[in-house]
């Protein structure tokens, strides 16, 4: 028989035996949401359905391609637009999506000076990148 750890209301591990001081579920606790995640039967907020997609997400690929191509920055200019900001350089480097009201793209926009309706033209033509 296999064992579901939860932590947190959260399935962390399966394995065949238990671990001391953790809850512990069987298969026959576990239900499918509409988002295509597992969770606790008990759990009250299981979604119904999946969730929406959101039209003010691109990736840092996406960014910066429209930034190089649409607006000429470089990748070089890109750096020395975040040099005095650690946390965008992690962001640009390692991040797996960017949202359009990412402290972020809030500190390119002022730095551009781009207006809110160029920001939103920035992220629906970078998504077709």
């Amino acid at each position: 028989m296999n064992y579901y750890t939860v932590t947190d209301n959260k399935i962390v591990m399966n394995s065949s035996f238990k671990y001391d001081g953790y809850t512990h579920i069987t298969q026959e606790n576990i239900v499918r949401g509409g988002d295509g995640f597992f969770y606790l039967e008990s759990d009250p907020n299981i979604p119904s359905q999946p969730p929406q997609p959101d039209n003010e997400v691109i990736s840092p690929r996406q960014l910066r391609l429209y930034l190089f191509r649409v607006l000429g920055i470089t990748g070089e200019q890109l750096s020395e637009l975040v040099a005095d900001n650690e946390a965008a350089k992690i962001e640009l480097e390692y991040a797996g999506e960017i949202h359009k009201q990412n402290p972020l793209i809030v500190e390119f926009a002022q730095k551009l000076e781009l207006d809110e309706e160029a920001v939103t033209t920035l992220f629906n033509h970078a998504k077709e990148l």
